[in-house]
């Protein structure tokens, strides 16, 4: 429950299939993190033109939840750990927008934005607890596109990751 409220915000009103999806999968255990595949099954190919998001974060929990979550939205997904690994999987399948996590052990999610920033020009959203002005303006100012603090509606989160994408040029999955 408190990382269905972390996601879904439950300070509003949501719809009971949306926590009952969210709560269902958190009975499930972790699925597998390699392009979100499905248990036992191959993980899903990434083909040119597909709209893929890379989730940076620490939480298993809380990065499984989005990326399953974006997966029926339309997204391909990859969750990548924290640091050098996201990063490299950055590189690696060019995603058209990442989500990343500011706090994480032994890296920190301004350091990776940097680095990211150096090579890609790739939409990044930050997603935080960290809900000071200060610690938002910093996100910006590093060149995050935009910074949206835990809890958040998993709504607000693809209305966002849409935004950025369009005025990016890129093609939005439709809305699902």
């Amino acid at each position: 429950r408190h990382f269905t409220s972390f996601l879904l915000g439950l300070d509003r009103v949501a719809e009971r299939s949306e926590i009952a999806e969210d709560l269902e999968f958190l009975g499930e255990g972790l699925r597998g993190f390699v392009l979100g595949a499905e248990p036992g099954t191959t993980p899903v190919a990434i083909r040119p033109g597909d709209q893929v998001l890379l989730i940076i974060g620490d939480d298993p929990v809380f990065t499984q939840l989005l990326l399953d979550r974006a997966r029926g939205k339309g997204f391909r997904g990859i969750v990548g750990g924290i640091g050098e690994e996201g990063f490299l999987l950055a590189q690696q399948y060019k995603p058209t927008a990442i989500t990343l996590d500011i706090r994480q052990p032994g890296a920190d999610g301004w350091s990776v934005l940097q680095t990211l920033r150096r090579e890609r020009q790739t939409p990044v959203l930050f997603l935080s607890a960290r809900d000071a002005v200060s610690d938002r303006v910093k996100g910006l100012e590093l060149g995050a596109d935009d910074y949206l603090v835990k809890p958040f509606a998993f709504s607000e989160l693809l209305a966002r990751i849409r935004t950025l994408l369009r005025r990016g040029g890129a093609q939005v999955p439709p809305r699902v």
